[in-house]
């Protein structure tokens, strides 16, 4: 999703406009809500006709988008602008526009969020929000499958020794709809199939589903997580498990059993960080990484990898945020976060990026989870154009997990 007045600004300074207001709740200082990740992404092509769900993640919860908040798709003539319905998650961080009819093949489609309002503070975001994506010629009829699960699947099973303090996480080969992400579609079981009372989040980007237990888990105990056919992706492709014939549509089901040593409470930090901290010269074009260093076998919490605890800025004394097209976590390793800027950073411009850390900032999947103790900040210089290399794609291959685990070259 691209902001249309911040995007004219990000050209020419990284980000939209001056520093937005900003409300004082007790010693907690609140911001504007932004946009972390959409799906289709900015700029995808090829998108299916049939993918009539297009979503969009938020910083936090969200008011329901209706009178001067609106989520809207477009297109150019002769192509009429699609009609449908907005409705949040159970979260109130995802959006999903749902089209009333499928898209126009080879088109190119403007997706546009202005005015939504945070749950917690009421404040609006401070720009409207657009972005662009171009159809293909046909729809998808290819079932998504799950392609990591945490704790990893074993066949047979059950994978042994797993604290009984994280997460339980599955990651999809595609973007699945938010709608059907949820706790009748993700189950854990202990045994006799008794539920475990959990969270269960799904975060646009990463692609990830997350089931957070009430309370940590019994040792020595064998656990059954489940993910039904009810799970869809954007175009109501029901998920193809491990329960049937290949490819077919059937739950996907893991087994782990857990020990009595639970993952150590510790700090996170930031590993490393691309760009480095101090480079200068650097492509305007680049997008910004972190590292961090969980504990052994723990990712971190995708849903606290957002727009509002990774940010980028230019320089004093106006610090003009630069508007992110995407906020996300990485699929393979689930420790890396990616800034991906909206518009070409401006050349010659020293900017400063921040990884916010404390309570309400980037976390783990550990029960409880694990935080930064303190803010994390370096800064880099962009060149010109010049000092950006073009790669030939034809001079390399490509494989899921090249750009960090994505879909798309970055």
């Amino acid at each position: 999703m691209a902001f249309l007045l911040s995007a004219l600004a990000a050209g020419c300074g990284g980000g939209g406009g001056g520093r937005a207001p900003i409300l004082g709740i007790g010693n907690i200082v609140a911001h504007p809500p932004t946009v972390s990740a959409v799906a289709p992404v900015n700029n995808a092509t090829g998108v299916p006709i049939n993918n009539t769900l297009i979503t969009a993640a938020f910083s936090e919860p969200m008011l329901p988008l209706t009178g001067a908040a609106t989520f809207s798709l477009a297109c150019a003539a002769p192509c009429a602008n699609p009609t449908g319905t907005v409705v949040l998650d159970a979260t109130n961080r995802i959006a999903t526009f749902t089209s009333a009819t499928n898209l126009t093949p080879l088109t190119l489609y403007t997706g546009t969020i202005t005015g939504a309002r945070s749950l917690a503070t009421g404040l609006a975001m401070a720009f409207p929000y657009v972005w662009s994506f171009t159809t293909g010629l046909a729809a998808d009829t290819t079932r998504p499958t799950i392609t990591l699960t945490k704790p990893v699947t074993s066949i047979p099973g059950p994978t042994t020794n797993i604290p009984t303090n994280t997460a339980i996480t599955a990651i999809f080969s595609e973007d699945m709809a938010p709608l059907t992400i949820g706790s009748p579609s993700f189950t854990v079981t202990g045994p006799g199939s008794t539920p475990v009372t959990g969270v269960v989040t799904y975060v646009i980007g990463s692609r990830t589903a997350v089931f957070t237990p009430t309370n940590v888990l019994t040792a020595g105990t064998t656990y059954t997580a489940t993910i039904t056919t009810a799970a869809t992706d954007l175009s109501g492709n029901t998920l193809a498990g491990n329960q049937g014939p290949l490819l077919s549509a059937s739950n996907y089901v893991w087994t782990f059993d857990t020990t009595a040593s639970p993952i150590p409470a510790t700090n996170i930090t930031v590993l490393s960080t691309s760009p480095v901290s101090g480079a200068t010269g650097l492509c305007p074009g680049l997008t910004i990484n972190a590292t961090f260093n969980p504990p052994v076998g723990v990712r971190m919490d995708p849903l606290t990898i957002n727009s509002a605890n990774f940010t980028v800025s230019g320089p004093a004394p106006t610090l003009t945020p630069v508007v992110a097209a995407s906020v996300v976590l990485d699929t393979a390793t689930g420790t890396i976060a990616t800034f991906t800027p909206l518009t070409t950073l401006a050349p010659g411009i020293t900017y400063t990026a921040t990884i916010i850390g404390g309570p309400n900032g980037v976390k783990d999947l550990a029960i409880p989870a694990d935080t930064m103790t303190n803010n994390y900040t370096w800064n880099f210089t962009t060149g010109t154009s010049g000092s950006c290399v073009t790669i030939l794609l034809s001079m390399i291959s490509y494989f899921d997990g090249f750009s960090g685990g994505g879909d798309h070259f970055g």
